[in-house]
């Protein structure tokens, strides 16, 4: 699995550390290789990581498994402290967690190797921790293969607009559910909180196969995105996840949040688009552009705080900043 950023190796010192009770039931493998040691056998080494904790383990097979690559979610059986070649535990194998699992939180197997930001990372998860079961089921069926969740979490949310750096998606996403998840706090009885909360995580997921990384490290569009975008791609996966893995979402807040992905204010009716009719597809819509655009303000902002910030190519105009503390007040402005 490839990573856009410096090599991070996420390996814990090779000690026995005091374990979290009861230990993380989902870890994802990370640094994963094996050699024959006997004409029987191979050993093998990886990292587990949870934001709980991360483990270095060792264990044996007859024969090599080819299922075994970084990214992958497991549970490790049979761990044991080990002091065998400075790995920090043994175990007798490894569960390969192949069915997305409601109860789990996918954002605690997210390596520094993936997302330096923590805090990035501290929220996201306290989003899905905010959502109900079905809600998380479909997220974590949406992203339950390693790949594509690394792309969710590495990529850029545009090329040269908006959040295009490294984690850029995952940051856009994540501001866009919070505003979302403030506004129902607000507001109250007439928003769906665990609809809105998805909706922010998902409204950009698609640009994970949107965007590509090239053997120089530059981002470029895919053939799926030219030819289709993130919003067929983010479409298709839900309706696959809901129908492959059996989420329980109501067939209405099925359509609210297919509606909410895809519908657009003023849309001209030859395209087929559907106008906006949910409050939840319209506060998404406010809190994508605001996100975009504070982003691109904070990009711009002259050093001195004050004035006229940079130009750019997706901005009409020069951004002018009042600068920090240089409002007046009400009796001078007067």
């Amino acid at each position: 699995m490839r990573s856009t950023a410096t090599n991070i190796i996420d390996f814990p010192a090779p000690v026995a550390q005091a374990l979290p009770f009861p230990l993380p039931s989902l870890f994802r493998l990370l640094n994963v290789s094996h050699h024959r040691v006997k004409a029987t056998h191979f050993q093998y080494s990886a990292t587990l990581y949870n934001e709980a904790c991360a483990l270095r383990v060792c264990w044996s097979m007859y024969h090599p498994d080819s299922r075994l690559k970084d990214g992958l979610l497991v549970s490790p059986r049979g761990l044991e402290p080990s002091d065998h070649k400075g790995w920090a535990y043994k175990i007798s194998g490894l569960s390969v967690r192949t069915r997305p699992s409601p109860d789990e939180n996918l954002f605690h197997t997210i390596p520094t190797s993936w997302v330096d930001d923590r805090e990035l990372v501290r929220q996201a998860a306290a989003l899905s921790d905010s959502l109900s079961k079905p809600y998380r089921h479909l997220f974590n069926a949406i992203f339950w293969e390693g790949e594509r969740f690394h792309r969710f979490c590495i990529g850029p949310s545009s090329l040269q607009n908006h959040h295009a750096g490294i984690n850029g998606n995952l940051r856009h996403c994540v501001e866009t559910a919070r505003r979302l998840q403030r506004d129902c706090d607000e507001i109250g009885d007439i928003l769906d909180s665990g609809l809105c909360v998805l909706l922010g995580l998902l409204h950009d997921a698609g640009k994970a196969d949107e965007y590509r990384i090239g053997i120089h490290s530059q981002w470029f569009m895919s053939d799926r995105g030219n030819l289709l975008g993130h919003k067929v791609t983010i479409t298709e996966w839900v309706a696959v996840a809901r129908a492959v893995h059996n989420v329980e979402i109501p067939e209405n807040k099925y359509m609210a949040l297919l509606h909410c992905l895809n519908s657009a204010q003023n849309a001209p009716q030859w395209l087929g688009i559907r106008e906006s009719v949910m409050l939840e597809a319209h506060l998404l819509s406010g809190h994508d552009r605001t996100s975009g655009k504070l982003d691109m303000y904070r990009r711009l902002a002259p050093s001195a705080n004050t004035g006229w910030g940079y130009g750019h190519v997706h901005m009409k105009y020069r951004p002018f900043f009042v600068g920090v503390g240089q409002a007046e007040t009400g009796d001078q402005l007067n």
